[in-house]
């Protein structure tokens, strides 16, 4: 099978380009996405511009030169990128593609709703792919609480209604900082995830916004659709699974070009999430 015809949806939380003890990481990032290079990545908890010295490859001296995070992943990797900024920060999302590969144009940027000092956006990208077309959506919902994070899925879906977006092929990526269904973890790590928040006095485990995604508007999930039967998968340092790489019931209809061949995830020193990522063939007849 030639290359040419899969197209890698991946999905990142860089948590502000460091790893678990906010020690700044851009290189590990580079190495664990190199390793698995994608056609479209979606970043979450990015800050941009964040610039960062430059040091000689040879003496490891630092240079006068300094670089930006996101810029040097894109130029790194021969990507463009279109970067959601929440509430006019420097904190937010990106999506980065292959520009050999596709085309790419932004069509939908907003803001949604949140508490004051927890900015959230999202953003969508439709692709030409060998005059073929589809969109991909990144974004990052509320990290406290699943009845903020539902209103900001009614916000996001009222946009994607207004934009026609539902009746295209698509992709739904990111943070959604939400578990999936109970039955995919074992009782003895559930009864272990809703101890530890108990003990640090989060939410416990709600599902409404993955039954709203999968259930209401009919998205698969694609880590479920190859692992059915797999349990306790986990996307963070919580272990739990709060990363998805949805998409939309079109891609799967008898029609559709597009057949999933896998969806794993990446083990990453560089951040506090793992990278995820979903392959697709796809079959332009």
């Amino acid at each position: 099978m030639e290359s040419k015809n899969l197209i890698k949806i991946a999905s990142f939380n860089v948590h502000m380009w460091s790893d678990r003890d906010d020690t700044f990481s851009i290189e590990r990032f580079k190495k664990t996405i190199e390793k698995n290079l994608p056609d479209i990545l979606c970043l979450q908890e990015v800050v941009c511009p964040f610039v960062f010295p430059i040091y000689d490859a040879i003496d490891q001296q630092q240079s006068e030169e300094c670089e930006d995070a996101l810029k040097y992943l894109a130029n790194t990797f021969g990507m463009e990128y279109h970067f959601y900024p929440s509430y006019q920060s420097d904190f937010g999302n990106a999506i980065l593609f292959n520009k050999s590969k596709l085309k790419g144009e932004q069509i939908l940027y907003k803001e949604v709703s949140s508490k004051k000092n927890d900015k959230r956006s999202f953003g969508v990208v439709s692709f030409d792919f060998n005059s073929f077309t589809f969109d991909v959506c990144c974004t990052h919902l509320d990290h406290i609480s699943e009845e903020t994070r539902l209103k900001q899925l009614d916000e996001i879906f009222n946009s994607f209604k207004e934009n026609q977006i539902f009746e295209k092929y698509h992709f739904f990526v990111g943070d959604f900082n939400s578990l999936s269904l109970a039955e995919d973890y074992s009782l003895q790590n559930w009864e272990k995830i809703e101890k530890v928040r108990r003990k640090n006095f989060w939410e416990l485990p709600k599902l409404d916004v993955y039954k709203r995604i999968t259930q209401k508007e009919n998205y698969i999930d694609c880590w479920k659709k190859i692992h059915p039967e797999i349990k306790d998968e986990f996307t963070c340092w919580a272990q739990t699974r709060i990363d998805y790489i949805f998409a939309s019931q079109k891609v799967f209809q008898t029609e559709s070009p597009f057949k999933l061949l896998s969806s794993y995830s990446i083990n990453s020193n560089a951040s506090d999430h793992k990278l995820i990522i979903s392959e697709f063939l796809v079959d332009l007849k």
